[in-house]
Formats: C-alpha cells, structure tokens, sequence
C-alpha cells in the first residue's frame, strides 16, 4: 500500500493558496514572542513573589507554546506532510487551552492585586514598581491570549477545509464500545476539573503556605483536565462519525495526555505518603477524602486511555501499513532474557512503592528528606509491562520497544536524585544531633538518635536504586539495538529516490545531530552554573535546602544532557530505521510534555541565578526538541514508505566478520551516494 495519502498531502490540495496559514503562523509566532517577553520582563522586575503574598500570583511560561503552534501551521504549507497538518490541529487545540486558562488565571491575579493594593500591611514591602509590573504583565497576558484564541479558531477552520475537502473516512472506526471509551474519558476529565476547585477550596483552610505548596505544581493542571476533556469529545466523534482527521488527531493527544497524567497522580501519590499538609495543622489530621477520590479517578482514567490507545491503533493497523506485520521473533534466550527484564523492572517498582508505603507508616525519619521524590514507581511498572508485551504482542513490538526505551532513560535519571542524596545524608550522617531541630520542631516524641530500622531500610532503598540505575543503562542499550533492526532496503531506498528527497534527508540528519550537539552544550554550561554559584542565605546551608535546590536541580541538568545523547545515539542513519525515528520522536514529545508541566512552578525572581539558568536552558530545550522532532517526521516519512529488509527474525546463523563490515559501511556509502547524486544533478541543472 501506497502510505503517501497518510503521510503525504494529496497533490490536489497543492494547487490551494494556503497564505492564509503562513499569515496565521507569523503571527502566531509574534504573539508567543510577545508572551515569552512579558514573561521574562516581569521575571527581571520581580513582579511576581509568590512566596510573600498573601495570595497566590503566578506567571504563565506555559505560553510559550504559542511558538511552538506557530510553527507547526506554517510547516504545513513548507513541507507538506500529513504528520504537519495533524500536528497543527492538535497544537491550536492544545494553545486554544492554554490561552483560556491563563484568561482565568489572569483575572484571578488581578482580583488578588485589587486586594493587595487596598492592604496597608502587604503594600509596605511592595513597592510601586513591581506593583505596577504585575499589573502591566497581567493585562499584556490577557491581551496575548484573547489573540491567541482568535488565531486558533481562524487555523483550525483553514485545517478543517483541507480536511473536510480530501480526507475520506474510515468506516471501520465507528464502534459502540469507542463511543462508550470516549464517553467516560470525558467525564473523568471533568470529574477531575470540579475535584481540582475543590482541592483548592481545601487547602484555604491549611494556611497559605500550603495553598502556594499545592498551587505550585498544580497550576496548569486545570489546562490539562479540559484537554483529557477534549479527548474524549474527540474520540466520541472519530467513533460516532469515523472520522479520518479526528482519529488521527485524537490519537495522539491521549498520548501525550498521559504523561501529564501520570505526573499529576505522582503529585497526588507524594501528598498522600508524606501527608505534609496534614501536619502543618491540628485541624486536618490525615489527608482529605478529596486526595483518595482523585488518585481513584486518574487510575481508572489511565485503564480507559489505554484501552481508547490499544483501539485506536488497532483500527489504524487495518490500513495496512508497512509496520503493521512486523513480528519480533527472536530466539528463545533473547525471550526469557527479555521477559525476566520486564519481571524485574516491575518487581523493583513494586518494592519502591512497598518502600514508601512502609516508610510512612512507621514514621522513619530519612523520609523526610526527600518527600518530593517518588517517581520511579510511575516509570519502571509502565517499562516492565511494554517489555513483556513487545514479546508477547508480537504484532505490536513496533510500537512497544521505543516506549520501553523512553521509560528506562526516564527511569535512569529518577534513580540519579536516589543515590546522590544517600550520599550526601551519609556523609553528614543523617544530622543526627540536629534532627529534632531541623525537622520535627515542637514534637513531644522525638529524640536525638538516628532509628536503626529507618538507616536499614535507607540503605535497602539506596541499593535498589543503584540497582535500577544499572538495569536501566543495560536495558536502554538493548531496546535501541533492537530499535535498529528493523531497517528498509538500502539499495531499493537509492534507486527509488530523487535528488531533493536526498537534500532533504541530508539536511534533516544535521539538523538532529546539531539540535543534540547544542543541548548537550547547554546541559553542561547549566551543571557548571549549578556547581559554581553557590546558593547565599540564611537557609542554604539547610539539608532540605541542599537536597530540593543544589542536588535537585545539579540532577536536573543531567536530564538536559542525557535525552539528547541518547537522541544523538539514535539518530545514526535514522531514515533506514523507523523505529528509531519514532524513539526520537518520542523522547522529543516527552520532554517538550515535561518541560511545559514543570516550568511554570520556577519561582525565578526568588529561587536565583541556578533556577533562572535552568528555566533559560529548558526553554531553549523545547525549542530544539520541537526542531528534533519535526526533522524525524520527514526521516520517518521516508522510511515507512519503504519496503523492509529486516523484520527481526530469529537468528538463523551467525553473521560474518564481512558481512558485519558490509553493515556498517552500507549507511556511510548510501549517504555519500546520495550526496554526490544531489551534487551531479544540481550542476547539470545549473549548466543547463
């Protein structure tokens, strides 16, 4: 099957004038300048302090994306591939969210500003100057994202008449149980937007350190609950209509919707271990019903997106597409190899949830060390679980080998904060004449000893994540070796291509390594600043200050360095493999998905040089993770529209050493050859 028609726009919309789309990205594009630039101006005046006000006022990094949206309806009409034109629905979508939550929460700021003006005690530290920038922020983030609203809603119907025009439906999509998926994925989200207000309501009763606490890592959560929201509605009409557009677009917002899902049930997931806003008053003794409700209702909402992913991509498989039939089958010692792997991630998650749940009953004390850091449960079960089914589902290896990958680098990096901080609480041997001090100030029961069974159990912890730390390294290595065996005819792939596809491939293999190259680059400049600048104030010195600031964002800056490299790794002759392409397009939406969840709690104006150099990097990292992944999209392209040579079968008989050269020097040959092809067709154009 011809697989242009998914990837490819047919040649009829070619011959529409789509300068309506270019004038919507420009300025969709200057509107998101303008709103990283307000951003960062009142970052630079110190308009927003947060932890000083009575109230709660924030400023919006998450606009950023208007960039990102920009971009993605201008590639529509440059490069012409499908993948752009779904990407461009599903990023106004998403920016049509985004804008209408920070309208809400900008007239939540600028009610609380009223207050605050009218407040004698609060307007003697505030001066006139960051008052004034507060104001002027606010209004210009309004203004920004009633534009981008209006942007939006022109885009999408400009998309939509290409669409509706030249895209046929599936009829195979209707289904009564899809309908009845999408329907309760529409209700879960909005159970969890009326369980957020309430949470909030909640927590005014706790103090306002505890309502910033909550807020700060919550702060686009009601975003992201209109979007699961959205995907339901979606997914009731690819089902109720069979919808070509819709199905294709839905899909890949319920994936990208589960990583925010899975972090907000870890925010949930850590309030409920450490219960540390139920000890900040007598009133509330134990964590509220609402914190129970919620972690209830994300579980079930995660069983109902993997059921509506597993029947999306099912039907999807029916258009027969060149990675449809792809089977894994390898030898039986690759298999038990695999599945004892699989076994082991999910048993070692298992243990650290065991850990954690034990910790908190019994009151140990290195718990409270680290209470914002319990992660690696949410990633190695997932990993296990898609490690066992890339050999059990065979026909569904393809999709299941590159998300294993993606979890263990995930994975790798949890495990990281894990075992610098038993190193540090070691060396310092836990405070231990300090401990009722530092942290259990006012307790009747508290003593100056450091528990035996607590130390036990730390090390037991510290163990296992060294452990894990080893497994994830070795299980990386192994799935994207298997990423690369599945390849295309490499000499089908030279007769069959022209001249610009050539340029084309050229250029997208150096945009990846130069975008890698230059995150890598950033990555070690933000680990030198973490290291170098030392933290000053009357805290810094604080073991939860040292972990939750230096440690903690030192381990962040690892993460800036170790997904590109992988990328890097990756991205070897890419186009022959499309199962590494789609690792990179994973791990790129990944941490474009993380980046946007976590930047907006950076309190910068208070936090210092580290964290405003971090939040600089990250930013800088969504961009040249959204060039990654757009340069993939093409190499994927072309690779899917190829015919395979490899389909990972068993291992008949051993390579040899020549055939092993052959295999290397294949993809250098071909790329010279396709260059030089490029080169002599150029210069007999030229002369002619």
């Amino acid at each position: 099957m011809d697989t242009g028609y998914f990837f490819e726009l047919p040649n009829s919309v070619r011959h529409i004038s789509k300068n309506r789309l270019i004038l919507y990205g420009w300025l969709m594009i200057g509107n998101g300048a303008v709103a990283l630039t307000n951003a960062c101006v009142a970052t630079a005046l110190e308009a927003v302090k947060t932890h000083l006000l009575i109230q709660y006022v924030n400023t919006h990094w998450i606009t950023c994306v208007y960039l990102l949206t920009g971009a993605s309806t201008m590639l529509v009409e440059k490069l012409r591939l499908n993948f752009f034109h779904y990407l461009a629905i599903c990023m106004n979508l998403i920016t049509m969210f985004v804008a209408a939550g920070a309208l809400v929460f900008d007239s939540f700021n600028l009610d609380v500003i009223s207050e605050l003006s009218s407040s004698i005690n609060v307007y003697r530290w505030m001066s006139k100057l960051p008052q004034k920038a507060i104001l002027a922020y606010n209004i210009m983030d309004i203004f920004t994202g009633l534009f981008a609203l209006a942007i939006g809603v022109a885009t999408l119907r400009e998309l939509y008449k290409i669409s509706h025009r030249y895209f046929s439906n599936l009829d195979y999509l209707k289904s009564c149980s899809l309908f009845m998926a999408g329907l309760l994925l529409a209700l879960a989200g909005l159970i969890k937007e009326v369980f957020w207000v309430m949470e909030v309501k909640w927590l005014k009763g706790l103090g306002d350190s505890a309502r910033y606490m909550f807020l700060n890592y919550t702060t686009d959560e009601p975003v992201w609950n209109m979007i699961y929201l959205l995907t339901g509605v979606l997914t009731m009409h690819a089902a109720r209509t069979a919808s070509r557009v819709v199905a294709f677009c839905g899909l890949p917002l319920l994936i990208i919707t589960i990583y925010p899902m899975v972090q907000y049930l870890w925010v949930d997931y850590r309030w409920l271990l450490t219960v540390q806003v139920a000890e900040m008053t007598a009133i509330v003794l134990q964590p509220h019903t609402l914190l129970y409700s919620n972690i209830a209702v994300t579980v079930f909402h995660l069983f109902v997106v993997f059921f509506v992913v597993a029947k999306l991509t099912k039907a999807i498989s029916k258009l027969a597409f060149p990675w449809s039939n792809l089977r894994l089958d390898c030898d039986k010692k690759l298999r038990s190899s695999i599945i004892c792997f699989g076994l082991s991630l999910i048993l070692s998650g298992a243990l650290f949830s065991t850990i954690d749940i034990v910790n908190v009953h019994a009151g140990t004390f290195h718990h409270v060390f680290y209470p914002s850091e319990h992660k690696l449960p949410f990633y190695l079960i997932p990993a296990g679980a898609f490690a066992i089914a890339s050999i059990r589902l065979e026909r569904r290896s393809f999709y299941c080998i590159p998300v294993v990958t993606i979890l263990l680098i995930f994975s790798f990096h949890a495990t990281m904060f894990h075992v610098i901080t038993y190193l540090y609480l070691t060396k310092n041997e836990y405070f231990g004449s300090q401990l009722c001090d530092l942290f259990f100030y006012g307790r009747h029961k508290c003593n100056y000893r450091v528990e035996h069974a607590g130390s036990i159990l730390h090390f037991f912890e510290a163990t296992l994540a060294i452990a894990v730390l080893l497994m994830s390294i070795y299980g990386s290595f192994l799935f994207g070796r298997l990423c690369s065996f599945y390849r295309i005819d490499a000499s089908a792939s030279r007769v069959s291509m022209s001249a610009q596809e050539a340029r084309r491939i050229g250029n997208c293999h150096r945009v990846v390594r130069g975008a890698a190259w230059a995150q890598i680059m950033i990555g070690i400049l933000v680990y030198c600043v973490s290291v170098g600048f030392r933290d000053n104030g009357p805290l810094h010195e604080h073991p939860l200050f040292v972990i939750h600031n230096t440690i903690h964002r030192t381990t962040l800056s690892f993460m800036l360095t170790i997904f590109p490299a992988a990328q890097l790794i990756l991205s070897n002759v890419v186009h022959l493999s499309p199962m590494k392409a789609l690792a990179i397009i994973g791990i790129a939406c990944s941490r474009i998905i993380d980046i946007l969840i976590q930047i907006d709690y950076r309190n910068l104006a208070y936090l210092g040089v580290g964290w405003a150099a971090m939040t600089a990097a990250e930013i800088l990292t969504l961009f040249l993770q959204f060039t990654i992944m757009c340069a993939c999209a093409v190499l994927f392209d072309f690779s899917i529209n190829s015919y395979p040579q490899l389909e990972l079968m068993d291992y008949i008989a051993a390579p040899t050493v020549a055939d092993q050269q052959n295999c290397k020097q294949q993809p250098v040959e071909l790329l010279y050859s396709l260059q030089e092809k490029a080169d002599v067709e150029e210069n007999a154009s030229a002369n002619a």
